[in-house]
């Protein structure tokens, strides 16, 4: 089963879906023991990965590489992902979601704003034009195969907010969101716009939307509720008072057995939680996973093929006719050693032994092939006769096989 079916699966069978809006690893393993569901926030990740607003700093091979160390820690939980307007280009756009596809993601979020783009419950939004914006969107969508994809307006203006609901709702996006509805009353009139399709609600603290439960929100027809920033926010306030109180006692760290704090030992537990072999083993290819295993980039197992007994020449299989392959000829056709041994006398081959003993007795190298090397062999092994042409010299080395490596000769004048 994929990740983006599956996701989808929970909108349509649960009346409201709730995803966690997470800015980390560590704050993704504290949701994990309360939701199934995550939403990795633009907000958060540009606060906690960069230090910066929400204004278009993100880039894309980061946000990428989040996203696969979240699916290999929680294989089992739903991934929505923000990538902003795509992250300008449309090109890029579909570029990134085939790759959130393959890293594991469930879904992603795509905006209809333009550079300099804000959070979505800020003021100042720029919007792209209609057109333009679905063109983007079409191009996202054929080039998904079972990623969820969410069309979200920007738009602040109530005719243009009701006109854009509307179209969104005629592509073939799985989600619709109008981000920074400000009333209970402009969710029903866009609810009432976008007909059967699914509907998102964005709630952030302090944000611009009202502060709705998930019994209300199911009144009102909303298939899905993402929280951007509960654990961004709630870590700002923790270590905030942390500190002070540090400060207060003088540097004295609070004892967790009376006062029940987060400690060394129940911190190492929530981790040991994301290691892999924590997870269950993997299915055998042909089963219901198989489909998330490539979904989270892992190659398809594919039967090896049975060996085959070699025919004809002794070191492979019969090519050239059963004849020993080009290069390799003058070894094929030396005499047998090793465990070897027979297999080239019993297919007619010479021996040739003397080949590598010759020149070990004349203190010579076999390798060697040049034509003085061949006349000084043939004097040495008639008995040390000169050589008409040649002064008598006397073996070199003794007598003894020279080491094997590369001659150092001097230059003249040294």
């Amino acid at each position: 089963m994929l990740y983006g079916n599956a996701l989808r699966k929970a909108i349509s069978s649960s009346p409201t879906t709730p995803l966690i809006g997470i800015y980390d690893m560590y704050s993704a393993s504290i949701a994990a023991q309360h939701y199934n569901g995550f939403f990795v926030s633009g907000f958060g990740f540009a606060a906690s990965h960069y230090g910066l607003p929400d204004i278009g700093f993100i880039a894309w091979p980061d946000m990428l590489a989040f996203v696969e160390r979240l699916r290999l820690a929680f294989p089992e939980h739903h991934l929505l992902v923000d990538i902003d307007d795509g992250y300008v280009d449309p090109e890029v756009a579909c570029h990134v979601v085939q790759r959130l596809e393959r890293t594991g993601a469930s879904g992603v979020i795509l905006e209809d704003q333009r550079r300099p783009r804000r959070c979505g419950h800020a003021d100042g939004k720029l919007i792209l034009p209609l057109e333009e914006y679905l063109e983007k969107l079409q191009l996202v969508l054929s080039s998904r195969k079972d990623l969820v994809v969410v069309a979200r307006t920007d738009a602040t203006e109530e005719s243009e907010i009701l006109r854009r609901a509307a179209a969104l709702a005629e592509t073939d996006a799985d989600v619709v969101l109008v981000d920074g509805v400000r009333s209970v009353e402009w969710i029903r009139k866009v609810r009432k716009v976008i007909g059967d399709k699914p509907l998102l609600f964005n709630q952030i603290a302090g944000g611009k939307s009202p502060r709705l439960s998930l019994s209300e929100l199911s009144e009102l027809g909303v298939d899905v509720a993402i929280y951007s920033t509960p654990c961004l926010f709630a870590a700002h306030g923790a270590i905030d008072g942390a500190l002070s109180d540090l400060k207060t006692a003088d540097g004295r760290l609070p004892d967790t057995r009376q006062t029940g704090a987060i400690g060394v030992k129940s911190a190492t537990e929530l981790l040991e939680k994301n290691i892999s072999r924590h997870h269950g083993t993997v299915s055998p290819p042909g089963s219901d996973d198989e489909g998330r295993a490539h979904a989270l980039g892992l190659p398809r197992a594919r039967p090896r093929p049975a060996p085959q007994t070699p025919q004809g020449h002794p070191r492979g299989p019969s090519v050239h006719g059963g004849a020993p392959p080009r290069g390799r000829r003058e070894r094929a056709v030396r005499g047998p050693r090793g465990p070897r041994q027979g297999d080239a006398a019993a297919r007619g081959h010479p021996a040739r032994r003397g080949l590598r003993t010759r020149g070990g007795r004349a203190g010579l190298r076999p390798a060697q092939r040049s034509r003085g090397h061949r006349q000084l062999r043939r004097r040495l092994l008639a008995g040390g006769r000169p050589h008409p042409q040649h002064p008598a010299a006397e073996p070199r080395h003794g007598g003894q096989r020279p080491r094997r490596g590369r001659r150092r000769h001097r230059r003249p004048g040294r």
